[in-house]
């Protein structure tokens, strides 16, 4: 059984822990090149790649289809290929993102224990936590991968049921308890849409808050998946308050950051733009081509310093959090 020191229980000192956590990120500038990788978290938007053919004539839109089905077939080797190196390079970014975890969680511990730090001390330990963060992530990997299957297989097995003669009342069951579950939630609330918020909203954000400490677990504590999880889930729910007024603190910061960021980037795009908006009523001559080409640079430099600041001082800031909830010592 694993030993579990109780949580503190004097005021928790956010103030302190975002001027920390500032300074800290601010004098040590190298942990920016692996916090570049080691966010804490990605929300990426979706995009919508549909395309329809309803407003095209239909000879016009069967045409267009034969033709990109014919471009599909004569290169699908090429494309099999671009698919590939990209799973390929995906993979080798998502392996880094691991070791540079590892070099900044522990970098913060020997940052508030006092001890020097250093570019080559933050890759040694990157090197070797990357095994034990390895692990985590495919036990976490295996676990989606069973609920998927698990998912899969119900869907599965109620089409079959609904496909199979006399199954009636067997799907009529399954939708009478479904709507009887769903009855249960509403009436447990005052408001409805309170239900859908707890379900499908405060689960998650609990979840992912328990990996985020988890990992932390992992390098910090040397524990392995399991223990991790038990670990991170202890610490949250001995600190639910603070957790959350932590995470609402970072979603202030985030969006401020996010703001920064556009302007940051725009600021520095107004010469490229204007350089293109130049070569263009020129008619796209050399030397005018040349320069805005080469003023897309400080945009793509001043973009990643920002975003490599920002997901450095995001991964500094739980991993600061953590050590101070869960009662381990800093030196």
């Amino acid at each position: 059984m694993m030993n579990y020191r109780p949580p503190p229980r004097e005021s928790f000192e956010y103030s302190a822990l975002i001027s920390e956590t500032t300074r800290m990120i601010w004098r040590y500038k190298f942990l920016w090149f692996f916090g570049l990788f080691a966010g804490t978290g990605t929300s990426l938007g979706g995009w919508n790649c549909s395309f329809s053919t309803g407003d095209l004539p239909v000879g016009e839109g069967s045409g267009f289809a034969r033709a990109t089905s014919g471009w599909f077939h004569a290169h699908l080797a090429l494309m099999i290929s671009l698919i590939a190196a990209a799973v390929f390079v995906l993979l080798l970014f998502w392996l880094w993102s691991l070791f540079c975890k590892g070099a900044v969680f522990e970098s913060v511990r020997d940052s508030r224990g006092g001890r020097p730090l250093s570019f080559g001390a933050a890759f040694r330990h990157g090197r070797e936590h990357f095994g034990r963060l390895l692990l985590f992530n495919l036990f976490l990997l295996l676990i989606l991968a069973g609920l998927v299957v698990i998912i899969g297989a119900i869907f599965v097995l109620v089409a079959f049921l609904a496909a199979s003669g006399g199954a009636g009342s067997i799907i009529g069951g399954i939708l009478r308890a479904i709507l009887l579950l769903g009855a249960t939630g509403l009436l447990l609330t005052s408001f409805g849409y309170l239900t859908c918020i707890s379900i499908w909203i405060v689960f998650p954000l609990l979840l992912v808050i328990v990996m985020l400490y988890a990992e932390r677990a992992v390098v910090l504590e040397g524990l392995r998946p399991t223990a991790a999880i038990r670990r991170g889930a202890q610490i949250l729910l001995g600190n639910i308050p603070q957790t959350l007024l932590l995470f609402l603190i970072s979603l202030g910061l985030s969006i401020g950051a996010g703001i920064g960021v556009i302007s940051l980037t725009i600021a520095a795009a107004i010469p490229s733009a204007i350089s293109w908006i130049v070569a263009y009523n020129l008619g796209f001559p050399l030397v005018w081509t040349v320069v805005a080409s080469v003023l897309i640079l400080p945009v793509l430099l001043v973009s990643i310093t920002v975003i490599a600041a920002v997901n450095t001082f995001f991964a500094v800031y739980w991993t600061d959090a953590y050590l101070r909830l869960s009662g381990l010592p800093r030196l």
